[in-house]
């Protein structure tokens, strides 16, 4: 069905589920039942166009609090669509969508689920750990962008432009380091 509609995402999932069958039909029920995750996890390395519309969004959702919180810490920044504005012109930033959290939504997201999978036995736990990593996805991204915003403020665009390349690894530390505290 992929190879006669030209999709290659349903290939690789046909793919992916021929090879869970070749596996069960060979190898019998308890082979079958250990590489149903390993194949299911090969999902995440399918790129779907369709998390582009949901970046939009996550977006939106952090630079509105990012401004909220910025203004709670008394920092001026206005937001038009998705760029956080000085008043005075001292930086302006914009959440492009490459920034939107949703790259890292899908690792972040695969990985959480690979640190359930990995600890716990019971499936719903394994589900709490991967619903788990998407709030702690948003807080990062959150902090990313009001630590962004401090650091311009404090000492203009270059530190901001240092803080967005240094929160680039901030965000995976918040989200893994949340995820493995609570597993």
């Amino acid at each position: 069905l992929g190879f006669v509609a030209e999709q290659a995402r349903i290939s690789i999932l046909g793919l992916l589920l021929f090879t869970w069958g070749v596996i069960a039909f060979t190898a019998g029920p308890r082979w079958a039942r250990s590489a149903a995750f390993p194949l299911a996890f090969m999902v995440f390395a399918i790129p779907f166009n369709a998390l582009d519309s949901a970046g939009f969004w996550l977006r939106m959702w952090v630079v509105g609090a990012s401004a909220r919180i910025a203004h709670g810490l008394g920092i001026a920044v206005l937001v038009n669509g998705t760029q956080l504005l000085s008043p005075d012109g001292r930086y302006n930033y914009d959440v492009a969508a490459a920034c939107s959290g949703v790259r890292s939504l899908v690792a972040l997201s695969a990985l959480s689920l690979l640190i359930g999978y990995i600890r716990f036995r019971p499936r719903w736990l394994v589900a709490a750990m991967f619903a788990l990593s998407f709030p702690l996805i948003y807080i990062g991204n959150v902090v990313r962008i009001v630590a962004i915003v401090v650091a311009a403020q404090l000492g203009g665009q270059g530190w901001g432009d240092t803080a967005h390349e240094v929160m680039g690894y901030g965000v995976f530390a918040i989200v893994l380091g949340g995820v493995i505290c609570i597993a």
